[in-house]
């Protein structure tokens, strides 16, 4: 996973290894992990109660809730969430082709920075977000579907936000190895 933000946006990259690549769902504002192949991503500001989760498919699929706190987590109006989220993604094989082997799937979607900001709690390197990465892995080969996270949890609970990690803001020009490119000037790498 990577994450890059400028001014207006947050943008987050997944690329997955994947020998059986599943996505039933066709719609947006699904609850995707039960639909197929799924990447997460959760965002909490530190000292605060609220939270997002975003969820990003193989179809370009995505989704976004927003929890209060995680005492209100499951509630119809978490799912409810509206948000002008992008994504787009693509599969290096046969998309629900059971019988033959994928090589992996990649994703990419924008967050509108006004969306994180809304309720007073900004958005920079000053500001404290905790982050999870998290996915859902359906495959033939497997006996059930298989559930991963960064950082790794204590036990398999995506919500428990007291074990994600911290969001570190870095400057692109401080990072060792790593050149920016012309189109991706404004961006700053997290």
């Amino acid at each position: 996973m990577r994450l890059a933000w400028d001014d207006e946006c947050l943008y987050v990259a997944f690329e997955f290894q994947d020998s059986d690549v599943i996505e039933e769902g066709d719609a947006d504002q699904l609850q995707q992990q039960r639909t197929g192949d799924v990447a997460e991503l959760f965002l909490k500001p530190v000292g605060a109660s609220w939270y997002w989760e975003f969820h990003a498919t193989p179809r370009s699929r995505h989704s976004a809730f927003f929890f209060p706190s995680r005492g209100r987590a499951g509630l119809p109006s978490n799912f409810d969430y509206q948000l002008a989220l992008e994504t787009g993604a693509r599969v290096e094989g046969t998309l629900n082709e059971w019988s033959d082997k994928d090589q992996g799937w990649t994703v990419e979607f924008v967050i509108p920075l006004r969306e994180l900001t809304v309720q007073g709690h900004p958005f920079d390197p000053q500001s404290g977000y905790r982050v999870l990465a998290a996915r859902y892995n359906y495959a033939r080969i497997l006996p059930a579907p298989e559930l991963s996270s960064a950082p790794r949890l204590p036990r398999t609970a995506f919500h428990d936000h007291d074990h994600y990690g911290i969001l570190l803001f870095q400057d692109p020009s401080n990072v060792v190895g790593t050149t920016p490119r012309p189109s991706s000037a404004n961006q700053k790498k997290l």
